[in-house]
């Protein structure tokens, strides 16, 4: 338990006063394998999971995937995208 406890507070970003300003949520089952890629910041998007460093929701990408967007064989999903996904369908 205090293992897990210590790997979570490392996903979290403090400002210069020790503030928490960003958290990354655990988007796998295995946390220290986690990416850091899904970013919640009160200041983006009113603090909603969006993709680090482009501000799309998580949200958005996988209602787009559950609506049918990304079933064509040929259209690869990047590694960013399928995290926003994935950390939606956890979430």
């Amino acid at each position: 338990m205090h293992d897990a406890l210590g790997l979570a507070l490392k996903r979290i970003d403090r400002d210069d006063m020790g503030i928490p300003a960003k958290l990354y949520p655990i988007t796998r089952s295995h946390t220290e394998d986690s990416p850091t890629i899904v970013v919640i910041n009160p200041s983006i998007s009113a603090g909603r999971p969006v993709l680090g460093g482009t501000g799309v929701a998580t949200r958005m990408i996988f209602e787009r995937c559950r609506a049918g967007e990304f079933r064509n064989p040929h259209h690869r999903l990047d590694r960013t995208l399928e995290h926003g996904i994935q950390a939606k369908i956890i979430a």
